[in-house]
């Protein structure tokens, strides 16, 4: 994928022959069945398949600008992975929310497929809890972060303003039930510690909501 990304055919073959989206849904439903409950003897090689097929999903993700309605799919079998592997399999629970802020600033994946596939519950889900990895904390701020500059971008061309709107509100609404307002401001003071190896967070509440 590396070595054809920068000649379209191929990508249209990947994309629309290949149907590597539905395969890397296909396989990580699979594969998630391995992780589910207790660590097993002989799931370590399961994991590192996991990890793999997460690892080549990020590279479609920053390599490819062709929109496939079967992504939305992917990222809720993304979001059911980082549950099945949370306890357990925390390295790769970690890896898919890598994966959720980056498809938060991903111009390929429509705002709308963030909500169908789960993932924002997902991130708030993850905010929630008291103690957190820095690098998750940071991982889960970026998301909103690079949801709300989504919104204000307008980078989704083809949405047209009553459909923003929509949206944004669903989104409001599911941050406002899950209580993430006051989450972000009682974290106010340990975003500077965060960035101290987790650069480029904002230190202006404001930019982490999407507002209507």
């Amino acid at each position: 994928m590396d070595r054809l990304k920068d000649e379209r055919n191929f990508e249209e073959v990947i994309v629309n022959e290949l149907h590597f989206v539905r395969e890397t849904r296909r396989e990580l439903e699979k594969l998630s069945k391995c992780v589910d409950g207790k660590r097993k003897e002989g799931n370590g090689g399961k994991e590192i398949i996991i990890r793999r097929w997460i690892d080549v999903f990020d590279r479609y993700l920053t390599r490819y600008t062709l929109w496939n309605e079967e992504l939305a799919g992917v990222i809720g079998s993304l979001v059911q992975l980082s549950r099945a592997s949370r306890d357990n399999y925390p390295d790769t629970s970690k890896q898919c929310f890598i994966i959720f802020r980056r498809v938060a600033e991903c111009v390929i994946v429509k705002i709308d497929s963030l909500l169908k596939s789960g993932v924002v519950g997902a991130v708030l889900e993850k905010m929630e809890q008291s103690t957190l990895d820095d690098g998750i904390m940071w991982d889960c701020l970026y998301f909103f972060l690079n949801l709300s500059r989504r919104f204000d971008e307008k980078a989704d061309g083809e949405m047209d303003e009553t459909k923003r709107i929509e949206l944004k509100r669903k989104i409001f609404e599911k941050m406002e039930e899950e209580g993430y307002e006051d989450i972000v401001a009682s974290l106010y003071g340990v975003i500077s510690f965060i960035n101290l190896n987790y650069n480029e967070l904002s230190k202006y509440l404001a930019d982490y909501f999407v507002n209507i």
